[in-house]
C-alpha cells in the first residue's frame, strides 16, 4: 500500500503550488522562491504561514496573493522572530538576576561566603524545601537531590571562563573556606567524576546561576521554599505597573512561566512567530497584570504574539509599544524592498492583523504605495 505522503523534489513542490494557483510573477520570482525552498524547507516556509485568508472557496491560493507575498510574509515572520527573541533575552537575563540574588543573599547570610557547597544539608534542604515539585524522570527524593545539585555545574563545558574562575578561588580564598567546601556533604555524596568540573564547587553561586538556561532558572525557582519564591517573584516583578494593586503569587508565576517558556522554545527552534499562541485559563489573574483581554464566556483563553509583547514590556518597564514600533519598522523596511513588478497584497496585512492581533497604523499599510509614488 503506498503512503499519502511522499517526498517532493524542490521542482515538484513548485508545481504542487503552481497547481494550487499560486503565481509566480515572472522567471524572478519563481527563482528566488526556489532559493527559499532550498534554504528554509517546504514545512517552514509553506506550511507554517499556511492561513485560509490565503485561499478561495476552492482551496486554491488567491491570485492576488502572489509567491512574492508568501515570501515577504516568511521574511516578516523571521524579523518578528528576530525582534521578539532580542527581547525575550532581556526578559530571561531579568529572571536570572531576580533569582541569583535572592540565592546568593540567602547563601551569604547561613555560610557567610559565596558557596554552594558550605551549605549545611539542613540548611541546603530547607533552603530547597520544594524540591519535589520539579520535574526528573527520577521520582527518588536522593537521586532528585543529586540531579539538582547537578544542575550547577552542567554547564561547566559551555562556559570558558569557569576554569579560570575556579583556579583563582583556589589560589586566593583562605585556607579555611577552601577546607570547608573540600570537606563538605555536597563534594563527598555528590560530586561529579569528570576531573575538570570537580573544580566547579569552588565557583561562587551567582557565577554558577549566571550561566543558567531558561529551563534550569525555573527548576531552582521550583525548588526554594515558599519565603524565597515571594522574594524573587517581588524582584522579578517590580517594574509591573500593577503589581502594588494585585500581588502576584506563586501560582501567577507558575502560569507566567509555563506560557513563557512555550513561547521561548518556538523561538529558539525557528517557530512561526506570527501564529504563536498561548493558552491561559480565564481565572488567572495573569491578565489583570498585563491589561491583557478574555474571551468572556469560556474557561480559557488563547494569547497572541500582541499579548506576548505587552508581557514583555511590562516586565521589563518599557513603554508601552517600544516592541510594536519595532515590529512595524522593519515591515515598512521589507515592503519598501519588495519586488517593484509585484503589488503587495493588502491580505498580507490582513493575516498579519489576524494571526498576531497587531493593528496596523496606516503608515505602514501606504509605505507600499509611496515607495512606489516615488519610484
Amino acid at each position: 500500500m503506498e503512503s499519502i505522503n511522499k517526498y517532493l523534489s524542490y521542482e515538484q513542490q513548485l508545481k504542487n503550488l503552481e497547481s494550487k494557483k499560486l503565481v509566480f510573477p515572472d522567471d524572478k520570482s519563481r527563482d528566488v522562491f526556489l532559493e527559499y525552498l532550498k534554504e528554509y524547507n517546504y514545512s517552514n516556509f509553506v506550511l507554517g504561514l499556511k492561513n485560509k485568508l490565503m485561499f478561495d472557496s476552492d482551496g486554491n491560493y488567491k491570485k492576488e496573493f502572489t509567491s512574492n507575498n508568501l515570501r515577504y510574509l516568511f521574511d516578516i515572520d523571521r524579523n518578528i522572530s528576530a525582534i521578539m527573541w532580542k527581547y525575550f533575552k532581556g526578559l530571561e537575563l531579568h529572571l536570572n538576576s531576580s533569582v541569583i540574588k535572592v540565592i546568593a543573599e540567602v547563601i551569604q547570610s547561613k555560610t557567610n561566603t559565596p558557596y554552594l557547597c558550605c551549605l549545611s544539608e539542613v540548611d541546603f534542604d530547607d533552603i530547597f524545601s520544594n524540591l519535589s515539585d520539579v520535574n526528573y524522570f527520577e521520582t527518588k527524593a536522593v537521586i532528585k537531590k543529586k540531579m539538582f545539585i547537578e544542575e550547577f555545574y552542567k554547564n561547566y563545558d559551555t562556559i570558558h571562563t569557569f576554569n579560570d574562575v575556579a583556579d583563582r578561588n583556589l589560589d586566593q580564598e583562605s585556607d579555611d573556606i577552601i577546607r570547608r567546601i573540600d570537606n563538605s556533604w555536597i563534594k563527598k555524596r555528590m560530586d561529579t567524576t569528570d576531573k575538570r568540573k570537580k573544580k566547579w564547587i569552588y565557583i561562587q553561586i551567582f557565577t554558577l546561576c549566571a550561566s543558567f538556561s531558561f529551563s534550569q532558572i525555573l527548576k531552582v525557582y521550583k525548588a526554594v521554599n515558599m519565603s524565597l519564591k515571594n522574594k524573587i517573584i517581588y524582584e522579578f516583578s517590580k517594574n509591573i505597573k500593577k503589581y502594588y494593586k494585585v500581588k502576584m503569587t506563586d501560582k501567577d508565576m507558575n502560569d507566567l512561566m509555563a506560557v513563557m517558556s512555550k513561547l521561548r522554545n518556538a523561538l529558539a527552534h525557528n517557530g512561526c512567530m506570527i501564529k504563536h499562541r498561548g493558552y491561559l485559563s480565564n481565572d488567572s489573574k495573569i491578565f489583570d497584570f498585563f491589561e491583557l483581554e478574555k474571551n468572556v464566556g469560556y474557561k480559557s483563553t488563547f494569547l497572541y504574539l500582541n499579548d506576548f509583547v505587552k508581557i514583555i514590556e511590562k516586565i521589563r518597564g518599557m513603554h508601552d509599544g517600544k516592541i510594536i514600533e519595532e515590529i512595524f519598522d522593519s515591515i515598512k523596511y521589507k515592503i519598501k524592498q519588495s519586488n517593484n513588478k509585484d503589488e503587495v497584497s493588502p491580505l498580507l496585512y490582513e493575516i498579519i492583523e489576524y494571526e498576531t492581533k497587531f493593528v496596523f497604523p496606516k503608515s505602514v499599510k501606504n509605505v507600499n504605495k509611496v515607495s512606489r509614488t516615488k519610484k
